[in-house]
């Protein structure tokens, strides 16, 4: 079993980064962490590195179930997106939360862990069929991204009420 979802995007960095936070956005993920591998490798040990960025990609709403069921969970999170530069052009490649979470047993987790891994492998499909594959297919799926992101959403502010603090600011 692969611990990842990947696809190339014919793209340059900086688009792909940016195509790659919307499409997590639209699959109810926030951003709650980046990283410039590239800058942090120049800076901390002075070696040139190719464009490489991870983003911490949290869905609130499953990650609260996850920490209410198994509270050491937070080890595993938030859900690592890697975009990075390869000779073969722009990879982005999404942790499988299933894979990870088999190193826990616990049957409720590995459930709530394949919800999250049907939303990053739509994230990943998606970047993949803007290259030219079929658009339908994302057209197909757009009522249930809305309705999840919208179940979220209402999770979302029964754990952080407006004019709290929250994870996911909804932008």
């Amino acid at each position: 079993m692969s611990y990842y979802f990947a696809t190339r995007i014919d793209q340059e960095f900086a688009a792909a980064l940016q195509r790659t936070r919307e499409a997590l956005q639209d699959e109810g993920f926030g951003i709650i962490s980046e990283i410039d591998i590239q800058k942090a490798l120049k800076e901390k040990i002075g070696v040139d590195f190719r464009p490489y960025t991870i983003l911490g990609a949290c869905n609130p709403a499953l990650a609260h179930e996850a920490l209410n069921i198994e509270d050491k969970v937070g080890t595993m999170l938030p859900c690592n997106v890697v975009v990075q530069k390869t000779d073969d052009g722009i990879e982005v490649a999404a942790i499988d939360p299933v894979a990870s979470m088999q190193a826990i047993e616990n049957e409720r987790l590995g459930e709530k862990a394949a919800v999250v891994a049907g939303k990053l492998r739509r994230v990943i499909e998606t970047l993949g069929a803007s290259q030219g594959g079929s658009s339908a297919r994302s057209d197909e799926r757009r009522p249930q991204i809305e309705r999840d992101f919208e179940e979220s959403r209402r999770e979302l502010d029964w754990i952080a009420p407006a004019g709290t603090e929250a994870l996911y600011d909804g932008s």
